[in-house]
């Protein structure tokens, strides 16, 4: 079952603060408490499960340091620290090796998307995804102008061979995206054979694969997923995303992309990113404390089980 972007992430409200509806003045949505409603679309973190102490800690011990370069325009990659300290937790949760080098860090999965949008696309074109799909991906995809055609998904997923139908008869689309763990708004996990064979129709018919990956880390704890998608990519034709939205905290805005080294470097050599100087680095400071002081592994294991005990209550109840 998917443990994002669910109601079951928003089971209480705030009851304090109130300035703007449920949400305080700080949220994008007005979402009524759970005394009035129980909502299953707004996939959001309740509020009981934002670690706010946890965020202090590790920028209290961020800003505790005295390299003042920390306020600098940042390095385009995300700092060498952080993309260290990612590559070492992606590394233990993934048990599959991550080289920082093949990291690039993001503002969040939607910022990522809409970026390489920007760069590997151009009107017109052709884009893959599933049916059903996350229905913001297409938003964003419409923002593009870009030809959206859903392939259809079954009981484990996207359907590979209605996908190498689609090949065959063409036109081959620049660019796939796809929800490959905890699928969005299906739930559905895709078995490793069928990445296998993604992967591959990615390499033979050189279209670039994004892999949206912000619920690999989060199945619930007796449940371990596949692979990540950068496991299958042999070829150098996937582009993987992951955000630290759903397992530590959204208003971060901290992320990141996973490719090979050359399709990293046209994110990287972009206009945006060299005039900003990287998209985030104050928070991907907080996020590295996070990680080497063992908040963020404290604060998933936790989500897990948290996300797996209301699942449970509500399968029971119904």
């Amino acid at each position: 079952a998917s443990a994002g972007r669910s109601g079951i992430w928003r089971t209480d409200c705030l009851r304090a603060g109130r300035v703007s509806g449920a949400m305080g003045e700080y949220g994008q949505y007005d979402v009524p408490g759970v005394d009035t409603q129980v909502n299953f679309k707004v996939g959001q973190p309740a509020p009981s499960m934002l670690p706010l102490d946890m965020i202090r800690e590790a920028a209290n011990a961020k800003f505790a340091e005295n390299d003042p370069l920390f306020l600098q325009y940042g390095h385009i990659y995300g700092f060498p620290k952080f993309r260290a300290s990612l590559a070492k937790f992606l590394t233990e949760r993934y048990e599959h090796d991550v080289d920082p080098e093949r990291l690039l860090a993001s503002n969040g999965n939607t910022g990522a998307l809409s970026l390489i949008c920007s760069l590997f696309t151009k009107a017109g074109d052709i884009v893959f995804a599933e049916e059903p799909t996350y229905f913001l991906a297409k938003s964003i995809f419409k923002d593009y102008n870009l030809d959206c055609r859903q392939i259809p998904m079954d009981e484990h997923g996207l359907d590979v061979d209605a996908l190498e139908k689609a090949l065959e008869e063409g036109p081959v689309p620049t660019m796939m995206y796809v929800v490959t763990t905890a699928h969005n708004p299906t739930g559905r996990t895709l078995p490793e054979d069928r990445r296998e064979k993604l992967a591959m129709l990615s390499a033979k018919y050189k279209f670039l694969l994004v892999a949206d990956e912000v619920y690999q880390m989060l199945t619930f704890p007796h449940i371990k997923p596949p692979p990540p998608m950068f496991t299958y990519d042999k070829e150098g034709t996937i582009l993987a995303l992951g955000s630290f939205s759903k397992i530590l905290a959204p208003a971060l805005r901290v992320g990141w992309i996973q490719g090979a080294p050359e399709l990293l470097k046209k994110i990287a050599d972009c206009g945006q990113l060299d005039s900003s100087g990287g998209l985030n680095p104050v928070a991907f400071g907080i996020v590295q404390k996070a990680i080497d002081m063992g908040l963020q592994d404290k604060h998933l294991d936790q989500v897990r089980e948290t996300l797996w005990t209301r699942y449970s209550t509500l399968a029971k109840a119904l």
